[in-house]
């Protein structure tokens, strides 16, 4: 994402904070997400302990479980995606457990001299298929827990047409009720309408905490911070008169560049060779 206009406005975002302020609006933005989802109508205890492999927001809760520190540089096979749509959540370093069964099982790396092996509660699974890992987050469960025969089907690829035509108008609404939204290109321009452009590559709105606007991928859950790209209001205003240089004008939101203290990502290629 980048911005291909010249002109640029100071960012109107708190910029003193530090990173640890930071994640601290990402956990209460994650949070107020979060609470927004649940079912008032039912008892939140017994809900977690269902087994509901199409319900989504269970699914998200789980996969919210995940933090980095306890789940990180996994096998592929076991990456947080995978063992949420097996109904695992993380409850500690290395450690996961169903909410249905109470099953734990512990996926971690022991090294031994020069070399290591990873070890599936006590077992090594060196080398293992991913036929064989799959296994593991299958029948990690007790012998009569439901999801040992089902896994979450979130992925856009068993979708109907009309349901990802669906979601992607959905995502496109919630993003167009933030207050910004970061500049997209397509094709090398720039996009003409961005809500539509992320929510089709799957993006969606989380919320605002300290001015700052989150969004998320609808799958894995990443968040970005909107002010951490070069943005522009989305406010139904109307925008500014501009002057590409000659004697015709346009208008057109002015472009805010990144705000000073915010990660960027960056696009990575890697070559083959």
């Amino acid at each position: 994402m980048a911005s291909t206009e010249p002109e640029t406005q100071s960012a109107t975002a708190d910029t003193s904070r530090g990173p640890d302020a930071v994640a601290e609006s990402l956990e209460a933005v994650m949070e107020q997400s979060s609470l927004a989802g649940q079912d008032v109508s039912e008892d939140t205890k017994t809900k977690k302990r269902k087994c509901r492999e199409e319900d989504l927001e269970d699914f998200r809760h789980r996969l919210g479980s995940f933090k980095r520190p306890w789940w990180f540089n996994k096998p592929l096979a076991f990456s947080a995606l995978a063992a949420a749509r097996r109904g695992w959540q993380n409850v500690g370093p290395d450690q996961l457990s169903c909410p249905v069964c109470s099953a734990e099982l512990t996926i971690k790396f022991e090294a031994k001299r020069l070399e290591g092996q990873w070890m599936a509660n006590g077992q090594p699974m060196a080398d293992a298929p991913a036929g064989i890992s799959h296994e593991i987050l299958e029948k990690g469960h007790s012998p009569f827990c439901p999801w040992r025969s089902v896994e979450v089907k979130n992925d856009p690829q068993w979708y109907s047409d009309k349901e990802l035509a669906a979601d992607v108008e959905t995502r496109s609404a919630g993003l167009l009720a933030m207050k910004h939204l970061p500049v997209v290109l397509e094709g090398g321009q720039e996009a003409a309408n961005p809500a539509d452009a992320l929510a089709s590559a799957g993006w969606e709105a989380v919320g605002t905490v300290d001015g700052r606007d989150f969004f998320r991928c609808s799958i894995c859950l990443r968040t970005h911070i909107v002010q951490s790209f070069a943005h522009r209001e989305t406010e139904a205003k109307e925008p500014e008169e501009i002057s590409d240089g000659g004697s015709s004008a346009r208008k057109k939101r002015r472009t805010c560049q990144p705000v000073a203290g915010l990660l960027t990502p960056q696009i990575r290629v890697i070559f083959q060779t």
